[in-house]
């Protein structure tokens, strides 16, 4: 990456260099035109009129002389800015997309390590649970105890593949079927979903919208939801808040978590399909790179808009939809 970047750097340089070092050199060979042209002119005055160092300053054909060099110098000197100019914004094209390649393929080689990572991890806890309760005589207890810990993995495998095929539905044909939802019972649902996944975290919920309906894809909404505060207890360090409003007649949920605040780089590619900060081989927290994704389409499905911000030193995502 650092040595394309210097190759690039220097194959800039040098065509810069060889289009001012060009236009000097025209710019110089426009003088000694123009020197000669005087010289000629002035020996051709005097051959003709039999005068001795003749002043051609008076003559009408140097001022002629003087005029086109002149126009010849404008001309090398617009030329040269022109090409200069063509030449960084190509350049600057060409850099541009050469960088979002990169970006986009440290991305999907993050994203395939994530997944590798998030898939085998629950195959493997269900493998080990199947091969205890085949290989070892356990009472009915233990093996309920078990098989309860193996649904939850099967459950959680579940969910990640259905945001893999969600992620790529969005993209393509995706119908979303509206009616009219409570949006606080949504909220309710996601929060009593995610919250057995993360115990130590503690979430607090400040909803206002019980008589309030939005028309929604209910179950499209419903994983939005829950992606939002798996997101964000995922992130906290210990405390989650769901609060939900109404504002300039659209529906607005808050979801904010007391974890790391996003860097300020990052702030505007959160959402982009598969950017997760950092390297995939030094993180330690789990993802693929999809649930922000898959928030932000299906918000603008709904017509609604998602934005991240920092509110009191905590990461804050809004939600705002339309009312009915």
């Amino acid at each position: 990456m650092n040595k394309t970047k210097l190759v690039s750097i220097i194959v800039a340089a040098y065509l810069l260099l060889a289009l001012a070092w060009w236009s000097v050199l025209l710019l110089r060979k426009n003088q000694e035109i123009n020197t000669l042209q005087v010289e000629n002119l002035k020996l051709y005055q005097e051959k003709q009129l039999g005068i001795t160092n003749y002043t051609v300053l008076d003559d009408p054909a140097y001022s002629s002389i003087m005029d086109d060099a002149k126009k010849q110098r404008y001309m090398i000197y617009g030329e040269s800015v022109f090409f200069g100019i063509s030449l960084i914004i190509g350049l600057w094209i060409i850099w541009s997309s050469a960088n979002r390649i990169i970006q986009t393929n440290k991305q999907q080689n993050n994203f395939l390590l994530a997944i590798t990572h998030e898939l085998k991890t629950p195959v493997a806890s269900i493998k080990l649970i199947l091969q205890t309760i085949i290989k070892r005589d356990l009472n009915p207890d233990k093996v309920k105890e078990l098989s309860g810990k193996a649904h939850e993995e099967n459950k959680r495998l579940d969910a990640l593949i259905n945001n893999i095929l969600l992620s790529t539905r969005l993209m393509d044909s995706y119908e979303f079927n509206l009616e009219k939802t409570s949006l606080d019972k949504l909220l309710i649902q996601g929060i009593d979903k995610v919250e057995g996944r993360y115990p130590a975290k503690h979430i607090t919920s400040h909803l206002s919208l019980d008589h309030t309906s939005v028309y929604v894809d209910k179950s499209a909404l419903e994983i939005c939801i829950c992606n939002l505060i798996d997101n964000a207890c995922k992130y906290a360090r210990s405390n989650i808040v769901v609060q939900s409003q109404i504002e300039n007649n659209r529906a607005k949920v808050i979801i904010a978590n007391d974890g790391l605040l996003i860097k300020k780089e990052d702030r505007e590619l959160i959402f982009q399909k598969f950017f997760r900060g950092g390297d995939e081989h030094q993180r330690t927290t789990k993802g693929t790179g999809l649930g922000l994704y898959i928030v932000k389409e299906i918000v603008s499905g709904h017509d609604g808009h998602i934005e991240y911000s920092v509110v009191n030193q905590m990461n804050q995502f809004t939600l705002s939809l339309p009312l009915t």
